[in-house]
């Protein structure tokens, strides 16, 4: 049952769904499974966060189960399915938390009694995520059901025979239909002062036992950036992986439009016109058994974040898709970066302001006065300046006078005889 869209004023996160089917046409009799990815990608965990799916006839849902991220409780009531996630947010409420990444696996079987009106009828199914604070997202794939491929006729007894076997009697080897891929992500820098940039490094692989149709990389796997990073560009060329004979990259922009941009091997591909949500690398084959893809972009994160918000840490997924005629696999990697608060600049103390040392008198006595080694008014001298030469003379020649006048007065020196008259 559908949960009544928030109130507006309610609205502050984001959310998304992504889902994959593991073939497109199943026979019947045959399980098929839906892998469903659930992200919270704002910067608020989402409240209440429930994610349901309802499988429609001919298929019949045979398990669900939470395989990976944090686990939630699941009710599967015939083909209807609810995923409930209920881990504490730290206000008070639940939810699935603020950069968290979830993955469902669900499984279902094509009945072995397929009515031949429902063979080739194709069954869309789709998955929504609801939730208290952010708006509904969904998700959706498509499978064909076909019949069961004949049993070989037994009516004719086969002959022997001594001829030996040429190349033309030998039946060619059906070619491999199964396939299967590899990826691989890291962030370096993974912590990030907010304002700054990282680089985000991507790998993926055809692991199949044979050529592939095609390889595309869904970055992120959960269809949007969160709100603190925006895409910033590739940072350098991409190479084609082995085999692969055209590369093109397509943007899916904030405001819902989208961008296809075709590049060379080895080219560098433009950037968009405006802000990405998404993208996908897509190249098509026949693209080698064990063929790699590297490729790197940057990231900013958001300047304005507000230092309550921080540090956040957000779980970061790629899906890695690969291709051949009707069969198809995907594979995810997962990287975790974290954004913490810029350090602001410190400015040094002023030291305290030290008073002017008084002046003194040519003997060292601090002079008194107004402004003097008294509280007095300070007055500025404006007479001429006299230099350390000249003061140290007039200090000498001071020092000398004073002390002539103290041995004068007190009569210390040769006494003069008196003069004897001779009559």
């Amino acid at each position: 049952m559908a949960l009544p869209d928030p109130d507006p004023a309610d609205v502050e996160t984001t959310a998304s769904v992504g889902m994959v089917v593991s073939a497109h046409s199943v026979s019947a009799g045959e399980t098929l499974s839906y892998t469903l990815t659930v992200g919270c990608d704002g910067a608020a965990g989402c409240r209440d966060a429930v994610l349901t799916d309802v499988l429609h006839a001919p298929l019949q849902v045979s398990g669900a189960v939470v395989s990976a991220g944090p686990t939630a409780d699941v009710v599967v009531q015939g083909n209807d399915i609810a995923v409930y996630w209920k881990v504490d947010l730290g206000d008070g409420t639940v939810g699935l938390p603020a950069g968290e990444v979830a993955e469902v696996s669900v499984t279902a079987v094509v009945p072995a009694d397929l009515s031949t009106d429902q063979v080739g009828q194709p069954v869309d199914n789709t998955a929504v995520l609801e939730g208290a604070n952010f708006l509904d997202v969904g998700a959706s794939a498509t499978v064909t059901p076909a019949a069961p491929p004949a049993p070989p006729s037994m009516s004719e007894e086969p002959q022997p025979t001594t001829e030996p076997a040429t190349p033309e009697s030998i039946p060619a080897k059906e070619p491999e239909t199964e396939v299967s891929a590899s990826a691989d992500k890291s962030i370096d820098p993974d912590v990030v002062a907010a304002g700054n940039s990282t680089t985000v490094t991507i790998t993926a692989a055809n692991t199949s036992a044979a050529p592939i149709d095609r390889l595309w990389i869904r970055e992120p796997a959960t269809g949007s950036f969160p709100d603190v990073f925006t895409f910033d560009g590739f940072s350098r060329g991409i190479d084609f992986p082995e085999g692969a004979t055209s590369g093109m990259v397509a943007y899916t922009l904030t405001d819902g439009e989208t961008e296809s941009v075709p590049f060379d091997d080895g080219v560098t591909p433009a950037d968009p016109s405006a802000e990405v949500a998404s993208f996908e690398v897509i190249f098509q084959g026949p693209i080698a058994t064990g063929a790699i893809a590297t490729l790197a972009y940057a990231i900013t994160t958001d300047a304005d974040l507000p230092v309550s918000a921080l540090p956040v840490r957000h779980h970061n997924r790629v899906a890695v898709h690969v291709e051949n005629r009707d069969a198809q696999s995907e594979a995810t990697a997962e990287a975790i970066a974290s954004v913490i608060p810029r350090a602001e600049p410190v400015t040094p103390p002023a030291p305290p302001a030290t008073a002017p040392a008084a002046p003194r008198d040519p003997v060292g006595v601090p002079q008194e006065g107004p402004g003097i080694g008294s509280t007095g008014p300070v007055v500025a001298e404006t007479g001429p300046t006299t230099s350390p030469r000249a003061a140290v003379g007039w200090i000498g020649m001071g020092v000398f006078l004073t002390l002539a006048t103290v041995i004068g007065a007190l009569g210390i020196g040769a006494r003069r005889r008196p003069r004897r008259r001779y009559h």
